[in-house]
Protein backbone atom coordinates (compact mmCIF):
# COMPACT_ATOMS: atom_id res chain seq x y z
CA UNK A 1 0.00 0.00 0.00
CA UNK A 2 0.95 3.64 -0.44
CA UNK A 3 -1.90 5.12 1.59
CA UNK A 4 -4.73 4.21 3.94
CA UNK A 5 -7.72 5.91 5.52
CA UNK A 6 -8.47 5.00 9.12
CA UNK A 7 -10.83 5.98 11.91
CA UNK A 8 -9.22 6.26 15.34
CA UNK A 9 -11.47 5.72 18.33
CA UNK A 10 -10.94 4.42 21.87
CA UNK A 11 -7.36 3.35 21.22
CA UNK A 12 -8.15 1.46 18.01
CA UNK A 13 -7.48 2.22 14.35
CA UNK A 14 -10.06 0.85 11.93
CA UNK A 15 -8.98 0.89 8.30
CA UNK A 16 -11.76 1.87 5.93
CA UNK A 17 -9.82 2.37 2.69
CA UNK A 18 -6.44 1.54 1.18
CA UNK A 19 -4.56 2.48 -1.98
CA UNK A 20 -2.07 0.28 -3.82
CA UNK A 21 1.60 1.23 -3.98
CA UNK A 22 1.20 0.92 -7.77
CA UNK A 23 -0.78 4.17 -7.55
CA UNK A 24 1.65 6.08 -5.34
CA UNK A 25 1.72 9.85 -5.87
CA UNK A 26 4.74 9.94 -3.58
CA UNK A 27 6.61 7.70 -6.02
CA UNK A 28 5.54 10.00 -8.86
CA UNK A 29 7.06 12.95 -6.98
CA UNK A 30 10.27 10.94 -6.52
CA UNK A 31 10.40 10.10 -10.23
CA UNK A 32 10.35 13.80 -11.12
CA UNK A 33 12.95 14.52 -8.42
CA UNK A 34 15.28 11.91 -9.93
CA UNK A 35 14.61 13.03 -13.50
CA UNK A 36 15.98 16.49 -12.69
CA UNK A 37 19.22 15.13 -11.27
CA UNK A 38 18.41 14.99 -7.55
CA UNK A 39 18.26 12.09 -5.11
CA UNK A 40 14.83 10.44 -4.80
CA UNK A 41 13.49 9.89 -1.26
CA UNK A 42 15.80 12.70 -0.13
CA UNK A 43 15.59 15.81 -2.31
CA UNK A 44 11.84 16.10 -2.88
CA UNK A 45 11.92 19.17 -0.64
CA UNK A 46 14.10 20.87 -3.27
CA UNK A 47 11.34 20.41 -5.85
CA UNK A 48 8.86 21.91 -3.39
CA UNK A 49 11.26 24.80 -2.71
CA UNK A 50 11.79 25.62 -6.39
CA UNK A 51 8.11 25.44 -7.37
CA UNK A 52 7.07 28.91 -6.07
CA UNK A 53 9.54 30.67 -8.38
CA UNK A 54 7.04 30.14 -11.20
CA UNK A 55 4.32 32.78 -10.83
CA UNK A 56 2.26 32.24 -13.99
CA UNK A 57 -0.78 30.51 -12.46
CA UNK A 58 -2.30 29.66 -15.84
CA UNK A 59 0.91 27.96 -16.99
CA UNK A 60 1.20 26.08 -13.69
CA UNK A 61 -2.35 24.71 -13.92
CA UNK A 62 -1.79 23.75 -17.53
CA UNK A 63 1.43 21.89 -16.68
CA UNK A 64 -0.25 20.19 -13.72
CA UNK A 65 -2.50 18.45 -16.26
CA UNK A 66 0.52 16.27 -17.15
CA UNK A 67 0.06 14.65 -13.74
CA UNK A 68 -3.68 15.08 -13.16
CA UNK A 69 -4.43 12.93 -16.19
CA UNK A 70 -2.56 9.99 -14.62
CA UNK A 71 -5.01 9.38 -11.74
CA UNK A 72 -8.70 9.36 -10.92
CA UNK A 73 -10.78 8.87 -7.79
CA UNK A 74 -12.88 5.72 -7.61
CA UNK A 75 -16.51 6.50 -8.43
CA UNK A 76 -17.84 3.92 -5.96
CA UNK A 77 -15.39 4.82 -3.20
CA UNK A 78 -14.03 8.39 -3.50
CA UNK A 79 -11.65 7.79 -0.58
CA UNK A 80 -9.53 5.76 -3.02
CA UNK A 81 -7.65 6.99 -6.07
CA UNK A 82 -6.16 4.82 -8.81
CA UNK A 83 -4.15 5.10 -12.01
CA UNK A 84 -6.08 5.53 -15.20
CA UNK A 85 -6.09 2.49 -17.46
CA UNK A 86 -3.30 3.57 -19.79
CA UNK A 87 -0.84 4.43 -16.97
CA UNK A 88 1.74 1.82 -15.84
CA UNK A 89 2.38 1.00 -12.17
CA UNK A 90 4.44 3.74 -10.57
CA UNK A 91 7.26 1.32 -9.69
CA UNK A 92 7.90 0.82 -13.39
CA UNK A 93 6.71 4.14 -14.79
CA UNK A 94 9.98 6.10 -14.91
CA UNK A 95 10.57 5.91 -18.67
CA UNK A 96 6.86 6.32 -19.44
CA UNK A 97 6.58 9.49 -17.34
CA UNK A 98 9.92 11.08 -18.19
CA UNK A 99 9.24 10.65 -21.90
CA UNK A 100 6.36 13.08 -21.36
CA UNK A 101 8.66 15.48 -19.50
CA UNK A 102 11.33 15.53 -22.21
CA UNK A 103 12.42 19.10 -23.01
CA UNK A 104 9.80 20.54 -20.67
CA UNK A 105 10.98 23.57 -18.70
CA UNK A 106 12.25 22.24 -15.34
CA UNK A 107 10.86 24.90 -12.98
CA UNK A 108 7.44 24.82 -14.63
CA UNK A 109 7.29 21.03 -14.34
CA UNK A 110 8.16 21.27 -10.64
CA UNK A 111 5.53 23.96 -10.09
CA UNK A 112 2.95 21.86 -11.95
CA UNK A 113 3.82 18.78 -9.90
CA UNK A 114 3.53 20.68 -6.63
CA UNK A 115 0.20 22.19 -7.66
CA UNK A 116 -1.07 18.72 -8.64
CA UNK A 117 -0.01 17.28 -5.28
CA UNK A 118 -1.73 20.04 -3.32
CA UNK A 119 -5.00 19.67 -5.23
CA UNK A 120 -4.85 15.87 -5.09
CA UNK A 121 -4.44 15.83 -1.30
CA UNK A 122 -7.13 18.46 -0.85
CA UNK A 123 -9.60 16.41 -2.86
CA UNK A 124 -8.67 13.23 -1.00
CA UNK A 125 -9.14 14.79 2.44
CA UNK A 126 -12.38 16.45 1.33
CA UNK A 127 -13.71 13.12 0.04
CA UNK A 128 -12.79 11.35 3.28
CA UNK A 129 -14.58 13.96 5.37
CA UNK A 130 -17.68 13.77 3.18
CA UNK A 131 -17.74 9.96 3.41
CA UNK A 132 -17.16 9.74 7.18
CA UNK A 133 -18.52 13.00 8.57
CA UNK A 134 -15.31 13.29 10.64
CA UNK A 135 -13.69 16.72 10.44
CA UNK A 136 -10.76 16.16 12.82
CA UNK A 137 -7.91 14.96 10.61
CA UNK A 138 -4.52 13.44 11.46
CA UNK A 139 -1.95 12.86 8.73
CA UNK A 140 1.34 11.00 8.50
CA UNK A 141 3.62 9.55 5.85
CA UNK A 142 6.44 10.90 3.72
CA UNK A 143 4.20 12.92 1.39
CA UNK A 144 2.98 14.93 4.38
CA UNK A 145 6.53 16.18 4.88
CA UNK A 146 5.45 18.54 2.09
CA UNK A 147 4.64 21.59 4.23
CA UNK A 148 3.07 23.52 1.35
CA UNK A 149 0.58 20.72 0.70
CA UNK A 150 -0.22 20.61 4.42
CA UNK A 151 -0.92 24.35 4.26
CA UNK A 152 -3.51 23.78 1.53
CA UNK A 153 -5.18 20.95 3.48
CA UNK A 154 -5.48 23.22 6.53
CA UNK A 155 -7.24 25.83 4.36
CA UNK A 156 -10.07 23.41 3.49
CA UNK A 157 -13.29 24.67 5.08
CA UNK A 158 -14.26 21.04 5.72
CA UNK A 159 -11.25 20.55 8.04
CA UNK A 160 -12.08 21.48 11.62
CA UNK A 161 -8.78 20.38 13.15
CA UNK A 162 -5.53 19.16 11.55
CA UNK A 163 -2.59 17.34 13.11
CA UNK A 164 0.39 16.29 11.02
CA UNK A 165 2.77 13.99 12.86
CA UNK A 166 6.21 15.64 13.03
CA UNK A 167 8.96 14.18 10.85
CA UNK A 168 6.36 11.76 9.53
CA UNK A 169 8.37 9.60 7.12
CA UNK A 170 9.23 5.94 7.64
CA UNK A 171 11.45 6.87 10.60
CA UNK A 172 8.32 7.26 12.74
CA UNK A 173 7.19 3.65 12.26
CA UNK A 174 9.04 2.92 15.50
CA UNK A 175 6.90 5.49 17.34
CA UNK A 176 3.72 4.08 15.84
CA UNK A 177 4.77 0.61 16.99
CA UNK A 178 5.29 1.89 20.54
CA UNK A 179 1.86 3.56 20.58
CA UNK A 180 0.28 0.37 19.24
CA UNK A 181 1.78 -1.83 21.95
CA UNK A 182 0.74 0.69 24.62
CA UNK A 183 -2.83 0.83 23.31
CA UNK A 184 -3.14 -2.97 23.13
CA UNK A 185 -1.88 -3.39 26.67
CA UNK A 186 -4.36 -0.83 28.00
CA UNK A 187 -7.25 -2.40 26.10
CA UNK A 188 -6.35 -5.92 27.30
CA UNK A 189 -6.53 -4.63 30.88
CA UNK A 190 -9.84 -2.87 30.20
CA UNK A 191 -8.17 0.49 30.84
CA UNK A 192 -8.79 3.73 29.04
CA UNK A 193 -6.24 4.50 26.32
CA UNK A 194 -4.98 7.94 27.24
CA UNK A 195 -2.45 8.76 24.53
CA UNK A 196 -0.46 11.85 25.47
CA UNK A 197 0.14 14.47 22.81
CA UNK A 198 3.63 14.88 21.36
CA UNK A 199 5.03 17.89 23.22
CA UNK A 200 8.55 17.82 21.80
CA UNK A 201 10.97 15.70 19.76
CA UNK A 202 14.08 16.03 21.93
CA UNK A 203 14.57 12.27 22.23
CA UNK A 204 18.30 11.99 21.48
CA UNK A 205 21.34 12.17 23.74
CA UNK A 206 22.51 15.09 25.86
CA UNK A 207 26.04 15.83 27.06
CA UNK A 208 27.46 17.57 30.13
CA UNK A 209 29.69 20.64 30.29
CA UNK A 210 32.47 18.48 31.72
CA UNK A 211 32.27 16.17 28.68
CA UNK A 212 32.47 19.21 26.42
CA UNK A 213 35.48 20.58 28.30
CA UNK A 214 37.33 17.30 27.94
CA UNK A 215 36.69 17.18 24.19
CA UNK A 216 37.64 20.86 23.77
CA UNK A 217 40.97 20.45 25.55
CA UNK A 218 41.80 17.45 23.39
CA UNK A 219 40.87 19.24 20.18
CA UNK A 220 42.83 22.35 21.13
CA UNK A 221 46.01 20.30 21.14
CA UNK A 222 45.36 19.45 17.49
CA UNK A 223 43.89 22.85 16.51
CA UNK A 224 45.36 25.70 18.57
CA UNK A 225 43.25 28.23 16.63
CA UNK A 226 40.18 26.98 18.53
CA UNK A 227 39.42 29.04 21.65
CA UNK A 228 36.71 28.49 24.23
CA UNK A 229 35.20 30.01 27.36
CA UNK A 230 32.52 28.87 29.79
CA UNK A 231 29.40 31.03 30.21
CA UNK A 232 26.79 30.00 32.81
CA UNK A 233 24.38 32.35 30.99
CA UNK A 234 25.29 31.13 27.51
CA UNK A 235 21.81 31.74 26.07
CA UNK A 236 21.97 35.43 26.96
CA UNK A 237 25.45 35.69 25.47
CA UNK A 238 24.39 33.96 22.24
CA UNK A 239 21.34 36.23 21.94
CA UNK A 240 23.63 39.27 22.12
CA UNK A 241 25.98 37.84 19.49
CA UNK A 242 23.08 37.20 17.12
CA UNK A 243 21.69 40.68 17.77
CA UNK A 244 25.13 42.02 16.83
CA UNK A 245 24.87 40.26 13.46
CA UNK A 246 26.93 37.13 14.14
CA UNK A 247 25.97 33.64 12.94
CA UNK A 248 26.10 31.17 15.85
CA UNK A 249 25.71 27.39 15.81
CA UNK A 250 24.03 25.90 18.87
CA UNK A 251 24.42 22.35 20.22
CA UNK A 252 22.81 22.13 23.63
CA UNK A 253 20.44 19.72 25.35
CA UNK A 254 19.03 16.52 23.94
CA UNK A 255 19.27 16.10 20.17
CA UNK A 256 16.17 16.33 18.00
CA UNK A 257 14.57 13.24 16.47
CA UNK A 258 13.77 13.31 12.78
CA UNK A 259 14.30 15.57 9.80
CA UNK A 260 13.96 19.03 11.37
CA UNK A 261 16.47 21.03 13.42
CA UNK A 262 14.48 22.35 16.39
CA UNK A 263 17.02 24.58 18.10
CA UNK A 264 19.20 22.08 19.96
CA UNK A 265 21.32 21.31 16.89
CA UNK A 266 20.79 24.48 14.87
CA UNK A 267 22.58 27.38 13.21
CA UNK A 268 21.00 30.67 14.27
CA UNK A 269 21.13 34.18 12.84
CA UNK A 270 19.23 37.46 12.65
CA UNK A 271 16.07 36.85 10.59
CA UNK A 272 16.06 40.36 9.15
CA UNK A 273 19.59 40.24 7.74
CA UNK A 274 19.86 38.90 4.19
CA UNK A 275 23.65 38.84 4.55
CA UNK A 276 23.20 35.94 6.96
CA UNK A 277 21.70 33.85 4.15
CA UNK A 278 24.81 34.22 2.04
CA UNK A 279 27.15 33.66 4.98
CA UNK A 280 25.41 30.43 5.97
CA UNK A 281 25.11 29.18 2.39
CA UNK A 282 28.64 30.03 1.28
CA UNK A 283 30.58 29.21 4.43
CA UNK A 284 28.69 26.36 6.06
CA UNK A 285 25.69 24.78 4.40
CA UNK A 286 26.41 24.98 0.65
CA UNK A 287 22.65 24.81 0.10
CA UNK A 288 20.97 25.15 -3.27
CA UNK A 289 20.56 28.86 -3.84
CA UNK A 290 16.78 28.75 -4.27
CA UNK A 291 16.05 27.02 -0.94
CA UNK A 292 14.54 29.18 1.82
CA UNK A 293 15.47 29.22 5.48
CA UNK A 294 12.93 28.96 8.29
CA UNK A 295 12.31 30.78 11.57
CA UNK A 296 11.89 29.83 15.19
CA UNK A 297 9.48 32.12 17.01
CA UNK A 298 8.10 32.69 20.48
CA UNK A 299 4.80 30.80 20.46
CA UNK A 300 2.90 33.67 22.07
CA UNK A 301 4.00 36.06 19.31
CA UNK A 302 3.58 33.70 16.35
CA UNK A 303 0.54 35.37 14.82
CA UNK A 304 2.32 38.72 14.69
CA UNK A 305 4.49 37.25 11.94
CA UNK A 306 2.24 34.95 9.91
CA UNK A 307 -1.41 34.15 9.25
CA UNK A 308 -3.19 30.99 10.39
CA UNK A 309 -6.46 30.15 8.63
CA UNK A 310 -7.60 28.41 11.82
CA UNK A 311 -6.07 27.71 15.26
CA UNK A 312 -3.20 25.23 15.12
CA UNK A 313 0.03 24.72 17.05
CA UNK A 314 3.14 24.64 14.85
CA UNK A 315 6.13 23.57 16.97
CA UNK A 316 7.69 21.08 14.53
CA UNK A 317 8.27 22.85 11.19
CA UNK A 318 5.70 20.61 9.55
CA UNK A 319 3.27 23.38 8.50
CA UNK A 320 3.64 26.38 6.20
CA UNK A 321 1.76 29.67 6.50
CA UNK A 322 1.52 32.98 4.65
CA UNK A 323 3.61 35.71 6.24
CA UNK A 324 1.99 39.00 7.29
CA UNK A 325 2.93 41.77 4.86
CA UNK A 326 3.16 44.34 7.67
CA UNK A 327 5.85 42.40 9.60
CA UNK A 328 7.53 40.57 6.71
CA UNK A 329 10.63 42.77 6.84
CA UNK A 330 11.27 41.58 10.41
CA UNK A 331 12.16 38.08 9.18
CA UNK A 332 12.77 38.46 5.48
CA UNK A 333 15.80 36.12 5.62
CA UNK A 334 13.73 33.33 7.17
CA UNK A 335 10.87 33.02 4.69
CA UNK A 336 10.52 31.90 1.10
CA UNK A 337 11.87 34.77 -1.03
CA UNK A 338 9.28 34.33 -3.79
CA UNK A 339 5.92 33.44 -2.28
CA UNK A 340 6.70 34.75 1.24
CA UNK A 341 5.50 31.61 2.98
CA UNK A 342 7.06 30.55 6.24
CA UNK A 343 7.70 27.14 7.87
CA UNK A 344 7.99 28.00 11.57
CA UNK A 345 9.03 26.35 14.79
CA UNK A 346 6.93 27.83 17.59
CA UNK A 347 8.84 27.65 20.88
CA UNK A 348 7.11 27.62 24.26
CA UNK A 349 8.64 27.68 27.70
CA UNK A 350 7.44 24.15 28.40
CA UNK A 351 8.67 22.64 25.12
CA UNK A 352 12.26 23.92 25.42
CA UNK A 353 12.99 26.22 28.40
CA UNK A 354 16.58 27.03 27.41
CA UNK A 355 15.73 27.84 23.79
CA UNK A 356 12.74 29.87 24.95
CA UNK A 357 15.03 31.95 27.17
CA UNK A 358 17.42 32.55 24.27
CA UNK A 359 14.52 33.93 22.24
CA UNK A 360 13.40 36.08 25.18
CA UNK A 361 16.92 37.48 25.55
CA UNK A 362 16.95 38.29 21.84
CA UNK A 363 13.53 39.91 22.18
CA UNK A 364 14.84 42.14 24.99
CA UNK A 365 17.66 43.33 22.73
CA UNK A 366 15.79 43.77 19.45
CA UNK A 367 12.07 43.85 20.20
CA UNK A 368 11.49 40.79 18.00
CA UNK A 369 10.76 37.25 19.17
CA UNK A 370 11.97 35.45 16.06
CA UNK A 371 15.26 34.01 14.74
CA UNK A 372 16.53 32.38 11.55
CA UNK A 373 17.06 28.67 12.17
CA UNK A 374 18.67 26.02 9.98
CA UNK A 375 20.10 22.59 10.74
CA UNK A 376 23.63 22.35 12.14
CA UNK A 377 25.43 20.20 9.60
CA UNK A 378 27.54 20.33 6.47
CA UNK A 379 25.61 19.85 3.23
CA UNK A 380 24.90 16.16 2.66
CA UNK A 381 25.94 15.19 6.21
CA UNK A 382 23.63 14.20 9.05
CA UNK A 383 22.79 16.76 11.72
CA UNK A 384 25.52 16.97 14.38
CA UNK A 385 24.95 14.79 17.44
CA UNK A 386 27.88 14.71 19.86
CA UNK A 387 30.37 17.52 20.69
CA UNK A 388 32.92 15.90 18.37
CA UNK A 389 30.50 16.31 15.44
CA UNK A 390 29.92 19.98 16.23
CA UNK A 391 33.66 20.67 16.37
CA UNK A 392 34.17 18.82 13.07
CA UNK A 393 31.78 21.25 11.36
CA UNK A 394 33.49 24.21 13.05
CA UNK A 395 36.88 23.07 11.77
CA UNK A 396 35.76 22.13 8.27
CA UNK A 397 33.59 25.11 7.34
CA UNK A 398 33.50 28.88 7.53
CA UNK A 399 31.56 28.73 10.79
CA UNK A 400 33.16 31.06 13.35
CA UNK A 401 31.04 30.75 16.50
CA UNK A 402 29.67 27.74 18.34
CA UNK A 403 27.68 27.46 21.56
CA UNK A 404 28.45 23.94 22.77
CA UNK A 405 26.51 23.29 25.94
CA UNK A 406 27.45 26.26 28.12
CA UNK A 407 30.78 26.72 26.35
CA UNK A 408 31.35 29.35 23.71
CA UNK A 409 33.82 28.11 21.08
CA UNK A 410 35.33 30.26 18.34
CA UNK A 411 38.13 30.24 15.79
CA UNK A 412 40.85 32.87 15.63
Amino acid sequence: MCATVNIGENGRLTRIAEISEDDSIGRLYSIVTYYFGMSPLEHEYKVMGLAPYVTDRHAIKEKAQLFTELFEFNVKNPMVWQRKRHVPAMAGAYRWITKRLYRQRFDLVMAGLQYFLEKMLQEWVRNCIQETGIRRVACSGGVFMNVKANKEVLHLPEVEELFVFPSCGDETNAIGAAYLVYARQRLENNEEVDVASVENLYWGDDFSDSEVEEVLKQRQKECPEIKFKHFPDIDSHVAQMIADGKVVARAKGRCEFGARALGNRSILARPDDMKAVRIINDMIKCRDFWMPFAPMVLAERAEEYYLKPKPIHAPFMIMAFDSRPETRDKFVAALHPYDYTVRPQEVSETSNPSLYQLLKHYEERTGEGILLNTSFNLHGYPIVYRPEDALYVLRNSGLQNLALGNWLVWKE
